[in-house]
Formats: C-alpha cells, structure tokens, sequence
C-alpha cells in the first residue's frame, strides 16, 4: 500500500507590487527552504499543492508532482511564471502558501502512485470547480452506469433503481 503524509502549509515569500500579490525574487527560494520545518521536505517526493491562505481557509491554485525531489521542482521557473505568479495577481489579500503530500517509501519510490495522486487530486478540484491554472489532466470523464454511480459528480444518481442496479450497487457499495 502506498502512503503519503500530509504537511502543515508552508508560507511562501511575496511581496505587494501594484497592489496585487506576486513572489519575492530576492533570495525567495532559500527563504523558503530555511522556514521551520520546510527543510525536511526538500529532499523527499510526492505532490504538492500550491494556494493562496485567507483566514483559515486555503484556495488551491496548482496541484503538482515531484518525482525528483520537492527542491528541484515546485521552484522552476515555468512554475512560477504560468502557475504561481498569475495565481496570486488575481488576489489582493492573502498569503502564498504550499502544502506537501510526502510519498513515505523504504526503497524505492512509487512514481506512478504519485502520478495517480496528482491526477486525484485534480479532477476532485474540478468536480469541486476550484480554479486551477493546470492545463492538464483537468478533463473530467462522463461515465455513468445508469441508477448506479454518476462517476462525474461523483455520487448516486437520484431515483428509483431497478433491481439489476440495486445489484450492482451492492456488489461494488456504491
């Protein structure tokens, strides 16, 4: 079985320019890596989900994998430029925040369960209609076995099954 251990969210460096939000370039990434507790996460892999925290709420904006290591991808430069950045010129308020989902392994890592977790997680944002600036892996598919399972809502279907259905249902506890 594979095991990933979510992290506190990690506040990531910004500054104000024309009153919106966007990243400090000014040593951010060692500002980053050098705040309580991020430093565990650098060398390790898995996903990571990048949001913006109002209050006690945080809004995803990127959900992303890191097959490598947390260190060498959640700060290159694509991802600040088509992700992060956009990201936060929406908002006026609010802080940068990351959350780590660390893939917990003995060996070797399971690459293919973080690839599976990553996509997960982006379809649950899409059902749930977060605005995400993925471009991938967004496309939600419309299978539905008809008064068993709505695999887009993600739920039941409303109304009466027959009994093939109520079948069905049991079989696999929908």
């Amino acid at each position: 079985m594979t095991v990933f251990v979510a992290s506190k969210y990690f506040e990531v460096p910004t500054r104000r320019h024309y009153r919106r939000l966007t990243l400090d370039k000014q040593g951010m990434t060692r500002k980053f890596w050098r705040s309580p507790g991020a430093h565990k996460y650098r060398k390790r892999r898995g996903c990571y989900i990048f949001g913006i925290k109002h209050g006690n709420r945080i809004v995803p904006t990127y959900v992303g994998k890191a097959t490598k290591s947390f260190g060498q991808e959640i700060f290159q430069s694509h991802k600040r430029v088509d992700h992060y950045i956009p990201a936060l010129r929406r908002r006026r308020n609010g802080v940068a925040a990351i959350i780590f989902l660390a893939h917990r392994y003995k060996k070797k890592p399971n690459i293919s369960s973080i690839d599976k977790l990553e996509t997960q997680l982006i379809q649950q944002a899409v059902r749930k209609k977060l605005e995400l600036t993925n471009l991938r892996k967004t496309y939600l598919r419309e299978l539905r076995i008809q008064a068993v399972f709505d695999f887009k809502k993600g739920r039941k279907p409303q109304g009466k099954a027959n009994g093939t259905a109520m079948t069905l249902r049991r079989m696999f506890k929908f």
